[in-house]
């Protein structure tokens, strides 16, 4: 990623509030200045409570610091501060508060003592009492308060008035008044909420006492009202002076989005890439109408961290970036896309088994539309830029995606591998497999780096590493035809022969044969083709996969692409058929293709070549034989299950060996061999039916 294409602005961290002017990046330093001063020409004589207000997240907090940090200055006033989070039930919340703001008053100064000494008790005395929302009316608990009072005038302090009495001569030969921060109100309960405004409503007359209430003024009024009376004239009663919280400029959260995402990323080793093509879009029609104010911001932040570090630089960060976005600020959409994996990422193939599962993905990306009503837009925006393929299944939308084979090339999250990886961030072996033929292909152009790696890996991946080369068509280096022809062909033979497994579509022969004809295309000249064939041949190990190579670039019919030219190609094919005739039988007999290269050397043979004679016993007789065995597969009407079945291809086998009679002594002496093995005898027992005149039902 480069760093060009974030702005560069200083990033606030984490959640915490800022406590100095130099961190603010939202341009209020100077209205808490301004609030600072209002604060000191205010007449303190009874009390005053000034409301800031501002939405949850808004920053009240912050702005009260840069208040706090204002009033540390000449004329100094003390800035106590009172939580009531921390308090559960109305008692502890009447105690605590007085207690709270007496430990603080030692704290700023030994002068303090004696007025934080009858703080305390004042606050000892009031905690067994019920508050009420009516003026000058305290309903006691008998038993707690009486004993309290008794308590209080045991030590010679009089009663509860002359304490409070005290404490308001007390606080009128103050210097300066004592400013109480009351914040988090925006956490507390409804019920809470009533009774914090109920507590500041009945000591806020105190003489010299400025109450800062930081609050969200809807969540307040809302928990406010009761019993016919509007929250809002409620509140007027109690807060005597507002100042809204000033909103942020549009510009200063754009940029501390950027700088958070910027800062976050260059923090980790690999992030990955981020497309600037994809970003701008990305950004303003996903991430920026998500984020409404700093906690938004630092949240996200929080969240990209661990999610892009676990994902190692696997996935395009654009798209990371977006889903986050929706998995931090719009989590039912999240999990709805957690859920409808399928319909976002499957391409159409016009079949009338996608048209009917178009009908399903429609109906739950409808669902995924309608998961939120304010933000809408942004999960369309989504569809549109992150999830193309589903584009189709959007009411009054037309659109089609990439192909998957450039969807992973480029780590787009619509791939459905890497979408599942994402949500599960477990690779499964296809996506592997991938990751594994990105490293192969950085190492095409040495053929012993590359036998290496494979060596490393599970030979029975091989065949899908090799299918995921295809990939990266177009990116081979030149250098690499040679040498990475050579050292998959020399693989065919070393692949792990098995049976078609239900989900593997892979032939080891095929996904090997289409990546070197993609190698070879790379070349711009016939004759740079038949140079590369010629320096190739040497070293592919058995005469099939030379064979297999000639004809991919020759003329034959529905196999060759002729990649050379006529006289080339003949050259090539000649090499293989005086290859074949030069071959000890015992060798041929190992040969992976034995027929289909026996074939060819004996139909194609000029009569300046002589001709190929077949033993009808020993090792190659049996080799051909069961090298006649084929698998015929089919599929019933109205079901996707493939059955398979073995066949001998007879008329090949007759093309070879001549006549039922040849068949039938090779039949007669392999029968006699002790190394019979499964395929073997398979070929036997068919040979047997067939010879007896028997014919598979679809002959």
């Amino acid at each position: 990623m480069r760093q060009s294409t974030l702005e560069q602005h200083a990033v606030i961290k984490s959640d915490e509030p800022i406590s100095q002017p130099e961190q603010d990046h939202l341009f209020r330093t100077t209205p808490a200045r301004v609030l600072a001063d209002d604060l000191r020409n205010l007449d303190p004589a009874t009390g005053v409570v000034v409301g800031i207000l501002g939405p949850w997240g808004s920053g009240k907090t912050s702005f009260i610091n840069l208040i706090r940090h204002e009033l540390d200055n000449s004329p100094q006033y003390p800035v106590l501060d009172f939580n009531p989070w921390l308090f559960s039930d109305t008692d502890e919340l009447v105690q605590r508060f007085f207690s709270e703001l007496a430990e603080q008053l030692r704290l700023k100064s030994d002068k303090f003592n004696t007025m934080a000494d009858k703080l305390e008790h004042y606050g000892d005395v009031l905690a067994p009492l019920q508050v009420l929302p009516v003026v000058g009316a305290w309903v006691g608990r008998a038993s707690g308060s009486i004993q309290a009072v008794k308590k209080l005038r045991g030590k010679g302090q009089g009663g509860v008035a002359s304490l409070r009495k005290d404490i308001d001569n007390g606080l009128r030969e103050l210097q300066s008044p004592i400013v109480v921060v009351v914040d988090d109100v925006d956490r507390l309960q409804s019920n809470e909420i009533r009774d914090v405004f109920k507590l500041v409503r009945l000591t806020a007359n105190f003489p010299n006492m400025i109450y800062l209430v930081a609050f969200d003024r809807t969540r307040v009024e809302t928990a406010l009202a009761e019993d016919g009376l509007p929250g809002r004239e409620y509140l007027e009663k109690i807060v005597q002076i507002t100042f809204d919280l000033p909103a942020v400029p549009d510009s200063a959260i754009r940029a501390q989005v950027a700088q958070a995402i910027f800062e976050t990323l260059n923090s980790l080793e690999d992030a990955g890439r981020l497309d600037t093509n994809l970003w701008p879009d990305v950004f303003e029609e996903i991430i920026r109408p998500l984020i409404r104010h700093m906690r938004d911001v630092r949240r996200y932040a929080a969240s990209l961290r661990s999610t892009v570090n676990s994902l190692d630089g696997r996935i395009e960060l654009v798209d990371v970036l977006a889903l986050e976005a929706i998995r931090v600020f719009l989590p039912d959409a999240f999990l709805i896309m957690f859920q409808s994996q399928a319909a976002l990422t499957t391409p159409s193939d016009n079949s009338d088994f996608s048209r009917r599962q178009d009908e399903k993905f429609a109906r739950i990306v409808n669902q995924l539309l309608d998961a939120t009503d304010t933000d809408r837009p942004v999960i369309d925006a989504t569809i549109r830029r992150i999830f193309p393929h589903a584009l189709r299944h959007v009411p009054n939308s037309y659109g089609f995606g990439e192909s998957l084979s450039n969807l992973i090339r480029n780590r787009r999250i619509a791939h459905p591998d890497l979408l599942s990886f994402y949500f599960e961030r477990v690779a499964g072996r296809s996506l592997r497999s991938f990751w594994n033929a990105e490293h192969v292909l950085t190492l095409m152009n040495n053929s012993e780096d590359m036998v290496k790696r494979l060596q490393e890996i599970d030979p029975s991946e091989w065949s899908e590493i090799i299918h995921s080369l295809e990939s990266f068509e177009g990116e081979y280096p030149l250098d690499a035809v040679v040498p990475g022809s050579v050292v998959l062909l020399n693989l065919i033979n070393q692949m792990p022969k098995k049976e078609r497994e239900i989900f593997n579509f892979f032939d080891e022969e095929m996904v090997v044969t289409r990546v070197v004809l993609r190698l070879l295309r790379r070349l711009e000249s016939t004759a740079a083709v038949a140079a590369a064939l010629e320096e190739a041949l040497p070293s592919v190990i058995t005469i099939s996969d030379k064979f297999r190579l000639v004809s991919i670039v020759g003329h034959q019919e529905h196999v060759g692409h002729k990649l050379v030219d006529e006289e080339a190609s003949e050259r090539l094919e000649r090499q293989i058929r005086e290859l074949v005739r030069q071959a000890l039988p015992e060798d041929l007999a190992l040969e992976r293709d034995l027929n289909r290269l026996l074939t060819f050397t004996k139909s194609n043979s000029g009569p300046d070549e002589g001709h190929v004679t077949l033993p009808t016993s020993g090792s190659l007789a049996c080799a051909i034989l069961k090298g006649s065995l084929s698998e015929v597969r089919s599929q019933g009407m109205g079901t996707r299950a493939v059955t398979t079945e073995k066949v001998l291809n007879w008329d090949g086998l007759l093309n070879l060996v001549n006549e039922e009679a040849t068949v039938r002594e090779i039949v007669d002496w392999c029968k006699s061999t002790a190394e019979l093995d499964p395929e073997l005898s398979l070929a036997l027992e068919l040979a047997e039916k067939y010879l007896s005149g028997w014919r598979p039902e679809r002959w």
